[in-house]
This record gives C-alpha cells, sequence and structure tokens, in this order.
C-alpha cells in the first residue's frame, strides 16, 4: 500500500498494491495498523456503499462538533471527481482545496478528516458505486 499526502492537512491519498492476472485481480483496501503505523489512527466503526447514476452531483457533506469524522471512502465502479475544501479555521491550509479522480479502474482510496468539505461529480455511463467507511455511525 502506497500512502502520500495531498495538499490539505489531514488528507491521504492510498494506493493499495492490486495482484491482477486473467481472473481478475485482489487487492488489500484497508489495513488499520499500516495506517496507524504513519500516524493515521482512525477508528472505523460502519461501511456504507452508495450508487448514482449518470450525471449526479452529490455534495457539500459537513460535518463539526459530535458528528465531525474521518472517512475512507473509494470508488468500485465508475469514475468520480472528489474535491475537497479545507473550511477549518485554525488549519494551516483553510481555504484551500484539492481533487482527485477516484475510479474502479485505479482503486485508488481518499481518507480525510473532520471539519473537511466534499463535493462529488461524476459523468459515467454506468453509474457509480461507491463505498464509504465512517469513524462514527450516522
Amino acid at each position: 500500500m502506497k500512502i502520500t499526502t495531498s495538499t490539505i492537512e489531514g488528507v491521504y491519498i492510498i494506493e493499495p498494491n492490486v495482484f491482477g492476472d486473467d481472473r481478475g485481480y485482489f487487492m488489500e483496501s484497508y489495513s488499520k495498523s499500516l495506517l496507524t503505523e504513519l500516524g493515521i489512527d482512525n477508528d472505523f466503526v460502519q461501511d456504507n456503499e452508495s450508487f448514482s447514476t449518470q450525471g449526479v452531483l452529490r455534495g457539500l457533506h459537513y460535518q463539526c462538533g459530535e458528528c465531525a469524522q474521518a472517512k475512507l471512502v473509494r470508488v468500485i465502479q465508475g469514475e468520480v471527481l472528489d474535491v475537497i475544501v479545507d473550511v477549518r479555521p485554525d488549519s494551516k491550509t483553510y481555504g484551500e482545496h484539492f481533487g482527485i479522480r477516484l475510479s474502479g479502474e485505479n482503486l485508488t482510496n481518499l481518507n480525510y478528516q473532520n471539519y473537511l468539505n466534499r463535493l462529488r461529480y461524476f459523468s459515467n455511463e454506468l453509474g457509480l458505486n461507491f463505498q464509504l467507511q465512517f469513524q462514527i455511525n450516522f
């Protein structure tokens, strides 16, 4: 697993090692111990999956106070442009944004911390199947 930081404090790009052949592929999509080793200590307690049809705009997700939580997201099928805006007033990267394409082909995961605003848009004819892990139940 390759983990890199983005231009926004608390946002990590996670690229899994994918082992594939003519039958398909296998990958480890999440490793709590590896993330903890690297200083990313999130205790995910809920997994969700969403499906959206072509051309859907989802976004402006924001939590604060007791509802603030870290998330780990990835695309299973389709492609999405995931844009994160840092709206934490005390952050060194306050007001900055970061965008990344997540897809069922690149299998990249995105981990981000509390108080970050997110906007997702995709335009894939097959639709979008998205997996999300949450730090608290909602």
